[in-house]
């Protein structure tokens, strides 16, 4: 019968190996690439995450309601962001490439 004292350096390297994995913290900018992008974007505006827990998001699309609409990519599924962060999934579709609305809405 295998002893505890035989399993804890894999569990101790096993338990580092997840440590390790976790995503730096970095703080996000905006930047210009042409002086024409300070006509659309106040020069003081700031970045503020909403919410999280994506794998790849594409196509980010907001609605006249003031919802964030983001396709998460991998999963094949689409979500609605709300204002306070929580997110509510919209459908499941193969390969949701992008978002935008028809001129319908």
């Amino acid at each position: 019968m295998p002893r505890l004292c035989n399993f804890l350096p894999a569990l101790v390297f096993f338990a580092g190996g997840l440590h390790a994995q976790q995503p730096p913290n970095r703080e996000f900018g905006l930047e210009a690439k042409s002086p024409t992008f300070w006509k659309l974007v106040d020069r003081s505006a700031k970045l503020e995450k909403i919410t999280g827990g994506f794998q790849f998001t594409e196509g980010p699309a907001w609605d006249d309601k003031g919802f964030l609409y983001v396709s998460d990519e991998p999963p094949n599924k689409l979500y609605r962001i709300f204002p306070d962060g929580r997110k509510e999934l919209v459908l499941e579709i193969g390969d949701p490439d992008g978002n935008t609305f028809d001129r319908n809405h």
